[in-house]
């Protein structure tokens, strides 16, 4: 229940800044530049759905194939971030009170943001999509290999690298040739997709492990992952404008 409080509260002075704060348009914001502000604005400009009225709309979002591919991507990868999340605590053993299990998160943390700028630098998202979500599924491998030994410590902390890893650079993609309207409905559902992983991964982990009484299952959401890897090696660029 302090969770709950702490996590609730902690949004409350985001809120107020935000609310009250924060500029309402790039010329506003002190800290740019005047050419950094008109760069910015020319870009909102560029992105509103006027500018691209051939990729705006409900129906747009909804007919794009790119958007069920993406969906479909999405739900792979957040099967290992579903089942990292339910299961890492039962299979790392902690006498702590939780402290060893937030090893893996803070290595998640460290990691997440210096691979989101990797790839926002080099512009090669896919590749970095690809290769972390194969470091996530060697790592969910692993930790189903040697559940509640030591060395969980470090198994789910590579897995948690390279799940939380591709989330930066996936979700550079739909904005790639997704504008206005049809870029909330389309992340929308790519995001609705996704989130039924968490219904249908920690059950089939959990009814794995009721069956067989070990972690065995942690290799379902490696095999998801790796299936994630091989669909983002199957996106034609080009044609897919992503």
């Amino acid at each position: 229940q302090w969770v709950f409080l702490l996590e609730g509260l902690a949004c409350l002075p985001l809120g107020l800044f935000t609310l009250y704060y924060l500029p309402e348009t790039p010329r506003d914001a002190k800290w740019l530049s005047p050419a950094e502000a008109q760069w910015l604005e020319a870009q909102l400009r560029s992105d509103s759905p006027a500018a691209h009225h051939d990729a705006h709309g409900l129906l747009h979002a909804l007919t794009d194939k790119r958007v069920w591919l993406l969906s479909t991507l999405y739900y792979l990868m957040i099967s290992g971030l579903f089942g990292f999340i339910f299961w890492a605590p039962a299979v790392i053993p902690d006498k702590t009170g939780g402290w060893i299990v937030a090893i893996p998160y803070l290595v998640a943390a460290l990691s997440m943001g210096l691979i989101a700028m990797n790839s926002d630098r080099t512009g090669l998202h896919r590749l970095h999509l690809i290769i972390f979500a194969i470091i996530g599924a060697i790592g969910m491998a692993l930790s189903a290999f040697c559940a509640n030994s030591p060395w969980t410590v470090l198994t789910m902390s590579i897995a948690a690298i390279g799940i939380w890893g591709t989330l930066g650079p996936f979700w550079a993609l739909p904005t790639a040739f997704l504008r206005g309207q049809s870029a909330a409905v389309g992340i929308a559902l790519i995001n609705s997709i996704g989130c039924i992983a968490g219904l249908v991964t920690p059950y089939v982990i959990g009814a794995i492990k009721q069956k067989t009484g070990g972690f065995s299952g942690l290799y379902f959401p490696a095999l998801m992952l790796i299936f994630a890897a091989i669909l983002v090696c199957n996106i034609p660029t080009k044609k897919a404008g992503i």
